[in-house]
């Protein structure tokens, strides 16, 4: 030993290295000289066993590794070590690697770095010198490898999490579970946030064993024995637990285990894992409640995904919102789901955001573009990650993926704002996984419709204003208007072209405010419509010679800014220099006569509400409330423009708007009517029988008519919404008993609807402050959804009379070449549940289901029938068609009509319910009305001449059905029943006691039934008189007559209404019709 000891000292530093390197039978290149390149400052700090470790690390890594390292322990009792990084290239950032050690809880004192030479070029060495954390055994420090490779190599965040490798022996893949959990957390507004989690979590070592026992036990085959153990374990744990917010934090987790019901851990996801949670099952999560939710995280991104119904629709946004986008996903989704009213899916929304850990991305860079479409992409693969698929119309789940769900299949999404280009990436990637519903699985795109050409959602929202003009008998007048984006944008750019006569004297983007006091209509029109050509455009694009005297184009970026005179009158604007955002303020204040919405961000508030209840930081200093407006109009061409309360707020005050679900909904509306057309033709695609270029031509030439479908749709809702209006003073309770029906049947929550309770209705009530547009449209979304629901469980698809309500949902060049694959559509029945429920209430009223169903003995489907047969044997659909084309009606008239349609056809409805067995044609109908005054009863209602045959026939619908009934009972000629019917009804006064029983205010359903009952008996016995008439009897006793003549005098100077009244009217009635013909 002594020998070899005097023999070593006598070695040179580099044999002794050779020496080190033999024993360790570390293999040598051949040619590469031992210790070659090793800098004096190296030998000297290093001995040649250290330096043999090195080098055994540089000779052994992977060839494409470019990082590696290792861990010397220095001294174990003082927890001292050394941790060797080798580079290949330029030297490491210190700034990069200590954020990286601190994370793991390490403790640097100094570091030292030095340049290798290596056959592939040289490397830096960084000898990071420190301690690890008290309680740390040297076996736990194995993991730092792994985990700080992922760090330095950009494949895992730099936080507090990494110290579970050590403290619970977790690998990155595990630690990247517990933090997207935390991170979810987060989103949905619980305290306390990610890194403070981690610490706790850190503190809690065994918790984190149990909770990881959990989540991987729930995506493996457990026993009932074992998982019921685990849950005894983990009581027991939570008991030693000390702290109230260790506690609180550790018991979500297991909750939010508990609610994911799929997950792509076990499907080696590549670092982009994918949740799919209950959210039903959460407690505290924030309202409205959806019912799926996919949760995407990963190291460069993270996302969303809400549906509130197994088959919904909607965009996906590209969120700014770092630590809150999930609430801005969570608001769009809540108008989603009431704009979707229209169609077949329910509201669903999904948004991500970049992760730039490092802050090394600007925003609109070319960096920036291309993550945001690289996260896009990843983003989209994970929610199909998660979804089954369908081969020949049967559900097919993802391979290898445990699912504690039922089958979830249908999975489409849209454009939104930062991703309006991005259709075709993901059709892509639904072709890529073999996804059922194929480039159907995102609207638009290149071979779908494309929004801004069509210009549909502005046209859409053009006509809510065209609507709102109306009112204020301002339809053919030229306008003022304030608007709120710029003219690259779909919903602006389109909406300032729709009007010429438009005089736009202001608008403001993120960037500028235009200002042009007194517009050339024309040339302006011109200039706008040379910037909506222009790609990618702005205010500041626009030729500033085209402006009136005294406009200009502000940088929103100026300190203040002076406006002129002329603006300054024409506006109202206050007086000297303003900052921006003063200025915008402004804006929104001014006398105008229409504000047009086409941008993105919430503008007004209500005054009771908090600028941070309007959920949008970055708007907080401009933003005004609803009652400071002195805008005639809002249309919402954007979403989320005002809150619900301010639009409200605005209508109370006078203001004029519906809401942005409805102004707005044509663009959803479009996008689901080019998935369903693609989903019924794919069946022919796939057997050949139709090739993708000649499915993409049919598609193309049927935009005019899927145009037609939606904007027929935005035309009737805004309609209906005026007609509700016009109905609040004498029906104001009806709708407040609707509200209730709603809150029972529905699931609406007044309070986050901004739905007034009973308190302050009554308040409103006394100030004759009827509900407002913005609520109405909130009670007919309500309504549709609900009805949609109801409508689609009944399989109506398969219901002969039902089953054509199909056709409607598609336009009808494409309804009679492809009929019959029309009519096995995959979604048939949801679509004639879907078209059913939006012609159901738009002929018959809001309110019309609970008036409906207020009567006893009959079911939904019997109702729906008798609707369908009513609409067509009274021409519904031309009615209203020709009623919403005559422009010349005055607003009164129109009013009154529309009110009395839907009244009659109710009516209509209601007697067919209950006489089912009925046939009649609308040429039967036409027979019998030969004989009835019809078009005299549409003269009363200042019916114009064109339209007293059908609003006739209507008005007089019950008497022409029960005349219709006759016929067929008594077998007798219509001239000689119509006789019948007409004197026994003069006699007996039955059509004005029918009449008042209708117009009975009902408070509750038992006076509606009661109502109901009394109606049917009259109808019966009136029925009974006409047959003894016919038959040559008389219809009653002289002094029977003579009595009851006179009771029906009296009952005409009396407003006297108790269900009392009409139950002795009833009595007395069956007893004159039993008295003997002598008396």
């Amino acid at each position: 030993a002594l020998e070899e000891h005097l023999e070593t000292l006598c070695m040179s530093w580099d044999q002794q290295l050779q020496n080190v390197l033999e024993r360790l039978q570390v293999a040598i290149p051949v040619g590469l000289a031992v210790g070659a390149g090793l800098t004096p400052e190296y030998r000297q700090s290093h001995t040649p066993e250290e330096a043999a470790e090195d080098m055994q690390m540089v000779l052994i890594r992977p060839k494409d590794a470019a990082l590696c390292l290792h861990l010397r322990l220095v001294d174990v009792a003082a927890r001292r070590l050394k941790l060797v990084v080798l580079h290949q290239g330029e030297p490491l950032w210190l700034s990069d690697v200590l954020p990286v050690l601190e994370s793991l809880g390490l403790r640097v004192m100094g570091e030292r770095s030095y340049e290798l030479p290596l056959a592939t070029g040289m490397s830096s060495l960084h000898e990071f010198q420190g301690s690890w954390p008290e309680g740390l055994e040297v076996p736990q420090l194995e993991r730092l490898h792994e985990v700080m490779l992922a760090c330095l190599q950009g494949y895992a965040p730099v936080d507090g999490f990494n110290r579970l490798a050590l403290v619970a022996g977790l690998q990155v893949d595990q630690i990247q579970v517990f933090r997207a959990y935390a991170y979810y957390q987060q989103q949905l507004g619980w305290v306390p946030g990610p890194a403070t989690v981690a610490d706790l979590l850190v503190q809690h070592p065994e918790s984190v064993h149990s909770l990881w026992q959990r989540f991987e036990s729930r995506w493996q085959q457990q026993t009932a024995t074992s998982v019921s153990d685990q849950e005894v374990s983990w009581i027991l744990y939570l008991a030693t637990v000390s702290s109230r917010t260790a506690d609180t934090v550790l018991r979500r987790y297991a909750t939010l285990i508990d609610a994911t019901v799929r997950c792509n851990y076990a499907l080696n996801p590549q670092g982009v894992l994918a949740f799919k949670l209950a959210p039903l099952r959460i407690a505290g999560v924030p309202r409205p409640c959806p019912r799926h939710e996919i949760y995407v995280y990963a190291h460069e991104f993270s996302g969303v995904h809400l549906r509130f119904g197994a088959i919904a629709r909607g965009g996906i946004r590209w969120s700014d919102r770092q630590d809150d986008f999930r609430t801005e996903i969570l608001g769009l989704v809540k108008a989603q789901q009431v704009k979707n009213a229209v169609i077949v899916p329910v509201g669903a929304k999904g948004g991500f955001v970049l992760h730039d850990h490092q802050h090394r991305l600007t925003v609109n860079s070319d960096a920036w573009r291309a993550a945001g479409v690289a996260a896009y992409e990843s983003f989209m693969a994970a929610l199909l990650s998660l979804t089954d698929n369908q081969r020949d119309g049967q559900v097919v789940p993802v391979p290898g993926l445990l699912r504690h769900d039922g089958d979830d299949s249908y999975l489409v999404v849209a454009a939104d704002k930062g991703t309006a280009t991005f259709s075709d990436r993901a059709n892509r990637i639904s072709e890529t996984h073999g996804f059922w519903l194929g480039d159907a699985f995102a609207s638009g795109g290149r071979y779908g419709y494309d929004h801004k050409v069509m210009g549909i959602t502005a046209r859409g929202a053009y006509l809510s204003l065209q609507r709102h003009l109306w009112t204020l008998g301002r339809q053919d007048e030229a306008f003022s208007c304030i608007g709120i984006g710029d003219m690259s944008g779909d919903v602006f750019g389109n909406g300032m072209l729709l009007a010429p006569q438009m005089r736009l004297l202001a608008a403001f983007n993120h960037a500028h405010i235009f200002i042009d006091p007194e517009p050339e209509v024309g040339r302006a029109y011109a200039e706008r419509q040379r910037l909506f050509a222009l790609p990618r455009s702005g205010w500041n694009d626009y030729d500033t010679a085209c402006l009136s005297s005294g406009g200009a184009i502000y940088a929103r970026t100026e300190k203040l800014i002076e406006v002129s005179p002329q603006a300054r009158a024409i506006l109202d604007l206050p007086a000297g220099p303003l900052s921006p955002d003063a200025l915008i303020q402004g804006l929104l204040r001014a006398p105008v006569d229409v504000i047009w919405n086409g941008g993105i961000g919430t503008y007004v508030k209500s005054a009771q509400e908090s600028h941070a209840d309007a959920g949008d930081h970055g708007n907080d200093a401009l933003r005004v409330n609803g009652a400071e407006l002195r805008a005639r109009i809002v249309c919402e061409g954007g979403n989320l423009g005002m809150t619900q309360r301010g639009r409200v707020e605005f209508a109370l005050a006078g203001g004029l708007c519906h809401t942005d679900f409805i102004d707005n909904s044509a663009g959803v509306d479009c996008s689901d009517r080019e998935v369903n057309i693609k989903i019924a033709l794919q069946s022919l695609v796939q057997r050949g029988s139709l090739s993708l270029d000649a499915r993409n031509t049919l598609l193309a030439s049927l935009q005019d008519g899927v145009a037609h479908r939606v904007l027929s749709d935005n035309r009737q809702q805004a309609l209906l919404l005026s007609v509700a209006v016009a109905q609040q003073p004498a029906r104001h309770n009806e709708f407040a008993d609707f509200i209730t029906f709603l809150e029972h049947e529905a699931g609406l929550d007044r309070e986050l609807e901004g739905l007034p309770d009973a308190r302050s209705w009554t308040v409103r009530v006394a100030r004759e402050q009827w509900l407002t547009r913005p609520e109405l449209a909130v009670l007919l979304a309500y309504a549709k959804n609900d009805l949609k629901m109801r409508l689609t469980e009944l399989n109506l698809a398969d219901d002969p009379a039902c089953r054509d309500d199909l056709l409607r949902a598609f336009p009808a060049g494409l309804c009679t070449p492809y009929r019959e694959v029309l009519m096995q559509h995959p979604l048939r029945h949801a679509l004639v549940g879907t078209e059913l429920a939006n012609d159901f209430i738009h002929k018959l009223g809001i309110t019309s289901l609970q008036r409906l169903q207020q009567r006893a003995g009959v079911t939904l489907a019997d109702q729906v029938r008798a609707f369908v047969r009513v609409r067509e044997v009274f021409e519904l659909d031309e009615l209203w068609a020709e009623l919403m084309s005559d422009h010349s009606l005055p607003r009164e008239d129109f009013g009154r009509m529309a009110d009395q349609s839907m009244r009659y056809a109710r009516l209509a409805v209601l007697w067919w319910t209950g006489e089912d067995d009925l046939v009649l044609s609308t040429a039967d109908l036409d027979a019998i009305a030969q004989f009835w005054s019809t078009e005299a009863a549409a003269t009363v209602a200042n019916c114009p001449e064109h339209l007293m045959r059908r609003f006739g026939r209507l008005v007089c619908g019950e008497r022409l059905l029960e005349i219709a009934r006759l016929v067929q009972l008594e077998q007798r000629p219509v001239p000689d029943v119509v006789q019948a019917y007409t004197e026994v009804d003069e006699l007996m006064g039955f059509t004005r006691l029918l009449q008042r029983m209708h117009e009975r205010t009902v408070t509750n359903p038992w006076q509606a039934h009661a109502n109901e009952a009394y109606v049917e008996q009259w109808r019966d016995l009136h029925r009974q008189l006409c047959a003894r008439h016919l038959s040559g009897q008389a219809v009653l006793p002289v002094s029977a007559l003579v009595e009851w003549q006179g009771l029906c005098s009296r009952l005409q100077v009396t407003d006297y209404q108790e269900a009392g009244l009409y139950a002795v009217l009833t009595q007395k009635l069956h007893r004159l019709m039993h008295l003997p013909s002598s008396a």
